[in-house]
């Protein structure tokens, strides 16, 4: 029995990387806190979803189940609101907005100096003012 109690400290030591013998017991304690952690994030997240298994892989699974259907549920109003089908299509609608919103903003910018206004939502009253002046 006594025999094998240095086996098991070294064999420790080699799982958690702990050189010197004085740090085996810091450690022990570091792995139960953190065990104990983990029980108790895997504990929550069953009472929130009201899981009765104790079995860390069908708790994954609803977890995995829940997040996928959020994500169905997300592109599905993206789609609906803005007719992009995937992540890729919206990067690239994102990019484009990148290389065309400072050009715009910039141009904006000159309208609302050129027209006396302060705001972007004056420029159409604005030009519809101006037109009217030079028509009539």
């Amino acid at each position: 029995k006594d025999a094998s109690i240095p086996a098991m400290v070294t064999h420790f030591q080699k799982l958690f990387d702990v050189a010197e013998l004085s740090g085996v017991f810091p450690k022990m304690n570091e792995v139960y806190t953190s065990l104990s952690k983990y029980k108790n994030v895997v504990r929550s997240i069953q009472e929130a979803l009201q899981i009765e298994s104790s079995s860390v892989n069908v708790l994954l699974s609803h977890v995995d189940k829940l997040v996928t259907a959020q994500e169905s549920r997300f592109w599905l109003r993206v789609d609906q609101k803005f007719g992009y089908k995937s992540p890729d299509e919206v990067l690239e609608r994102l990019l484009l907005a990148e290389e065309f919103l400072p050009p715009f903003k910039q141009f904006m910018e000159e309208v609302i100096q050129c027209l006396n206004v302060t705001r972007p939502g004056e420029v159409i009253p604005a030009l519809k003012a101006k037109l009217s002046l030079t028509s009539s």
